[in-house]
């Protein structure tokens, strides 16, 4: 039980206690007599040295006892200790009381950061997988030769972003993935490449990233690799691109390279209807991307099923190659279910 639920009752109880000290004081002091005509007092009563003795527990009280007395002014001196003791202690209780809510308000709003911020999931069991570098997600496809293209204005430049799955592979902490190079062009100037490595989980077909090489160009010319990483290097490892089972509000991180990428994803909606140049898709999937190196800067992608990749921002898909049937998926589990018309499904 917390005691200091009580506060005025204590207080009460303080000051009556030093009242009834101060009364007893001022009544010595004024040489009143016992009611049995002997005086409790005895000294002089100018030099303020006045000597009371008091009795042991069930004595009755004598003015000529032998055991030791004290002052009346340390009477003063101890009520007046004892006054100061109560303020002290009342003035702690209502420091700690403060300290509390001040401690439980901090504890909030760290769980409210953490509800903003945090609770992406970064762990995935990896152990439990076995990787294969070629095949079909229904948002996301692992097959050489297919290929992506978005196009759209950012920034009053004209952008044009190429996604293509090749038939290339590459170890990356273990595993064989597979590469996907992105050529991002800016009024026709080619500003970035990037090949990043990816992998399928075969037990619950989702899809891992282990990295990537970037390639930050200026005049045709290599500027920078920032944002480089790979899994397995300075504490990093693969994140989790797209999940096999996808539910809404999923939250986990794409990338898990401490201080170099970091980028994380949560699933707005299932459900979205979206036209673009090349059709009409359904059941598009929206997820909302950011990154706690950039506090505040987020990133709306769509994928649509079937397809992958169709609006990035302000970039829409504008073509779609389809790999050939000789390096098909032959998952017969996601066969049918990347099989469609073209509204918005890859026809092979």
């Amino acid at each position: 039980m917390n005691r200091s639920k009580h506060p005025m009752r204590e207080r009460t109880l303080a000051l009556s206690a030093i009242m009834i000290a101060f009364s007893l004081v001022t009544y010595l002091e004024r040489g009143d007599n016992h009611p049995n005509g002997n005086s409790l007092v005895k000294g002089d009563v100018q030099d303020q040295r006045i000597t009371m003795t008091f009795p042991r527990k069930g004595m009755i009280i004598h003015p000529y006892s032998d055991r030791p007395g004290f002052q009346v002014d340390r009477v003063r001196a101890n009520a007046a200790a004892a006054l100061q003791n109560t303020l002290s202690a009342q003035g702690k209780r209502a420091q700690g009381d403060s300290r509390i809510r001040e401690t439980r308000a901090r504890a909030v709003e760290r769980d409210d950061e953490v509800d903003e911020e945090g609770r992406f999931t970064e762990s995935f069991n990896l152990a439990e997988c076995s990787f294969s570098s070629l095949g079909r997600h229904p948002y996301f496809i692992l097959v050489p030769g297919y290929q992506l293209t978005l196009e759209g204005k950012e920034e009053g430049e004209r952008v044009r972003l190429t996604i293509a799955v090749l038939d290339e592979t590459k170890v990356i902490d273990g595993v064989e993935t597979r590469v996907v190079e992105e050529r991002e062009f800016r009024d026709g100037e080619l500003v970035e490449i990037s090949r990043n490595y990816f992998a399928i989980c075969t037990q619950t077909n989702s899809v891992f990233y282990f990295g990537e090489d970037v390639e930050l160009y200026e005049q045709g010319a290599i500027k920078s690799r920032r944002g480089s990483w790979r899994a397995g290097l300075n504490g990093a490892h693969a994140g989790l691109f797209m999940p096999g089972i996808v539910l809404l509000g999923a939250r986990y991180f794409q990338e898990v390279a401490p201080g170099l990428a970091m980028d994380r994803a949560e699933i707005e909606s299932v459900t979205e209807v979206l036209e673009t140049p090349v059709g009409r898709f359904t059941h598009v999937l929206e997820i909302e991307e950011s990154t706690p190196l950039e506090p505040g800067v987020e990133e709306i992608k769509f994928y649509a099923p079937g397809v992958g990749l169709v609006k990035d921002g302000p970039l829409e898909v504008v073509a779609i190659q389809r790999p050939s049937q000789a390096v098909r998926n032959r998952n017969p589990l996601q066969e049918e279910e990347n099989r469609s018309e073209p509204n918005g499904q890859v026809v092979p």
